[in-house]
């Protein structure tokens, strides 16, 4: 994962979002602030987002444990004859 400041001067900044760029397997999110502040974008792999799902998981987050074990269920699922639709 990745931090990456965007662009030379902070001072020109005209609106404030996060966007959203999903390409080659990697997500890009850029954090937009207002006025006088400087742009960053984040690059990460999907291995990068796992290694979070498992640090959240860790720290007993309730929404990663959800995910670790539906990613498990759906892994047995698989060894087990199941085929996904679609």
């Amino acid at each position: 994962m990745e931090l990456v400041r965007l662009g030379k001067s902070p001072f020109k900044r005209r609106e404030y979002s996060v966007i959203r760029n999903e390409q080659d397997g990697n997500v890009e999110v850029r954090f937009l602030g207002p006025e006088n502040t400087s742009d960053f974008r984040t690059d990460m792999t999907w291995e990068d987002v796992e290694n979070l799902i498992s640090e959240f998981a860790t720290m007993k987050e309730p929404k990663a444990i959800f995910l670790r074990q539906a990613n498990s269920l759906a892994i047995s699922a698989r060894r087990a004859g199941w085929k996904p639709v679609g």
